[in-house]
């Protein structure tokens, strides 16, 4: 069973489409969803941009939630936001033995860690992480499940994860005007 993680969805909306050049945007989209639509299992950690989730993105999470249930693994919405916001009137948790809501992404992470014990392998993706794993959700999120399952599980960041090098510059140097 692979599960796929999916770390503040909203920032990879907002913020994202910010703050990273739209083709390479568009790049991580993809892969975000191709690492959704190939997991047998899903958790996905929300944050207070996840109401700027479009449409469109929230059926293939309904639609990935479903099938994960249908074969019997983890599909699992549970909200943790390191800003300290509380989920969003209207916000509705999915699965259950991990507590809806907690402090943080990692918090959230450990909760749901005894119910992803059986996974082969866990990819963790979204927004956002660094190449070298030193900061960012993604990571927060990766080394967590680490911690929590003791090495029994591979834990991966996806090569698809919003990372904070593809950020664009926000002013150029010279004349502090936005490019």
């Amino acid at each position: 069973m692979r599960v796929v993680v999916l770390v503040h969805p909203g920032s990879l909306f907002a913020s994202g489409a910010a703050q990273v050049d739209p083709e390479t945007h568009a790049s991580v989209v993809e892969g975000v969803t191709i690492d959704i639509g190939s997991a047998d299992g899903l958790l996905v950690i929300d944050g207070f941009l996840s109401d700027a989730v479009p449409a469109d993105f929230e059926l293939l999470l309904a639609d990935s939630f479903a099938a994960a249930e249908e074969r019997g693994h983890p599909g699992l919405r549970l909200w943790g936001c390191d800003a300290g916001e509380a989920p969003w009137p209207g916000w509705a948790p999915r699965g259950q033995g991990a507590g809806p809501v907690h402090a943080d992404q990692a918090a959230a992470a450990r909760a749901a860690a005894p119910l992803l014990a059986d996974a082969s392998a866990i990819v963790v993706t979204g927004a956002w992480a660094t190449r070298d794993g030193s900061s960012g959700c993604v990571n927060a999120v990766a080394d967590a499940l680490r911690d929590s399952l003791g090495g029994t599980v591979p834990v991966l960041v996806s090569a698809s994860a919003l990372c904070e090098e593809m950020m664009l510059d926000a002013f150029d140097d010279d004349d502090g005007i936005a490019p």
